[in-house]
């Protein structure tokens, strides 16, 4: 049906700043991590979600991404060596790993969908 891409590699500097301890994807908004919320609603019937992350994520989160794993449906996570230039540079690391025969939607890590809005957006 269609790529989803969620874009979870940036800083979260703004984050930190405000005393947040962990990665921007993996902070904790009630008992769901950001990027748990965010796959939440775009997660859709034949959706293929795949999410980038930066390469040294894996070990540092390597319990979140687990976690990821078991409470997600993700297709695949793909990964950055490090902070890149922004979303765009971030967005054409994926390029490679999608379905060039189906639709590609970016999401940022810090935009929660409610699933119906977002179920009508891809309709």
């Amino acid at each position: 049906m269609m790529n989803v891409v969620v874009l979870a590699a940036g800083e979260g500097s703004r984050f930190k700043k405000e005393g947040y301890s962990s990665a921007k994807p993996f902070i904790k908004i009630g008992d769901k991590m950001m990027i748990e919320r965010v796959i939440d609603g775009v997660a859709h019937p034949g959706a293929h979600i795949i999410v980038v992350i930066r390469k040294s994520f894996l070990q540092e989160y390597s319990n979140e991404i687990a976690c990821l794993y078991k409470n997600c449906v993700i297709t695949r996570i793909s990964t950055v060596e490090g902070l890149t230039r922004g979303a765009l540079c971030t967005a054409l690391s994926a390029y490679e790993t999608l379905d060039m025969d189906k639709p590609v939607v970016f999401v940022d890590v810090d935009n929660i969908f409610d699933k119906q809005c977002f179920g009508n957006f891809i309709r």
